[in-house]
């Protein structure tokens, strides 16, 4: 099995980033010389690993800085839902109840996004003036509340 760096640990920060497994991988895949097709399998668990414990490592801080019984459950949602060893992974390091929906439900956001797009932009009379009225910004569509 091959080591993934973990990311720094802000345990007061929800938000992270995958760009430093991303490149641990690029180089690693680099430094084999053409033989990751061997190695192929063992990167991705590895990667699949780490890219899940961050995921669960911020669930579980969320969870133990937030007040004292004000989460009393958990939703996965979202094509990571889909994943076993994910559904796996969450049903051994949380104790809390935990629900995933059927695998028929879970779906990868940014598919649905870009076939709506396609099938708008298609449907467009004006392929210039469509990409001129629409705002291409994903947080323009959104309130979000900063947390700090």
């Amino acid at each position: 099995m091959f080591k993934m760096p973990k990311m720094l640990d802000q345990k007061d920060k929800l938000m992270f980033s995958y760009s430093g497994l991303k490149t641990h991988v690029l180089k690693l895949v680099a430094s084999l010389n053409g033989e990751v097709d061997v190695q192929r399998d063992h990167i991705c668990a590895a990667f699949q690993e780490e890219a899940l414990g961050q995921l669960i490592r911020k669930v579980k801080s969320c969870i133990l800085n937030a007040d004292e019984n004000t989460i009393k459950s958990l939703l996965i949602a979202g094509g990571v839902a889909a994943n076993g060893r994910f559904r796996e992974m969450i049903s051994k390091e949380l104790t809390m109840k935990t629900y995933f929906p059927k695998l028929t439900y879970c779906s990868d956001n940014a598919a649905m996004i870009a076939a709506l797009g396609w099938h708008e932009y298609t449907r467009s009379t004006n392929p210039t003036q469509f990409k001129n009225q629409h705002s291409w910004d994903a947080y323009s569509r959104y309130r979000f509340e900063l947390v700090e």
